[in-house]
């Protein structure tokens, strides 16, 4: 989401039913943190490609929308650039729920179309500085869809991976 969602990318991941999301925080102001810059400084799961994304999120027709294009790994040790997509579509209880759409090609005649509806939970926030973020990716697969999850730390200043902050400590030792 911000939050690098790619079917192939997630061969580590633990196997999900449907997504866990713990606890979200109260009093979230969507439209403060879907707007600006954010970069990914820390992830539970993924490989160091997903570390330093910069995710832009803007509002588009009175949409919110969330950009997260960059590279994503595709297999063991092959990576691709792909355009992202979401638009939010609600955010009820604190959550939010995006619909996304990832473009991109593995190969020159290997192109990509993947749609996919992302949730975020937002744990704790302050808006100026850090965020992080619970999400999960609901990925349509012929064997039904699959479940995809992870927590992110999100900076505003690109690449900030050694924060000390208390409060960011702390909320990831709950998950």
């Amino acid at each position: 989401v911000f939050f690098g969602i790619l079917t192939f990318a997630f061969a580590d991941y633990p196997k999900l039913e449907k997504c866990k999301p713990p606890e979200a925080m109260k009093g979230l102001r969507a439209s403060r943190l879907l707007s600006g810059t954010w970069y990914v400084t820390n992830a539970k799961h993924g490989s160091n490609r997903t570390v330093c994304r910069e995710y832009k999120g803007n509002r588009e027709n009175g949409i919110r929308q969330l950009i997260a294009d960059g590279y994503y790994s595709v297999g063991e040790n092959q990576a691709a650039y792909f355009n992202v997509l979401c638009h939010k579509q609600s955010d009820r209880n604190y959550k939010l729920t995006f619909n996304c759409t990832q473009r991109g090609s593995i190969t020159d005649d290997q192109k990509v179309i993947i749609q996919f509806q992302l949730e975020v939970t937002v744990l704790l926030t302050d808006y100026d500085d850090f965020a992080i973020l619970y999400i999960c990716g609901k990925i349509p697969s012929s064997s039904g869809p699959r479940f995809e999850d992870n927590v992110l730390v999100l900076h505003r200043k690109d690449c900030k991976t050694e924060d000390k902050n208390p409060q960011i400590e702390e909320t990831l030792k709950k998950q």
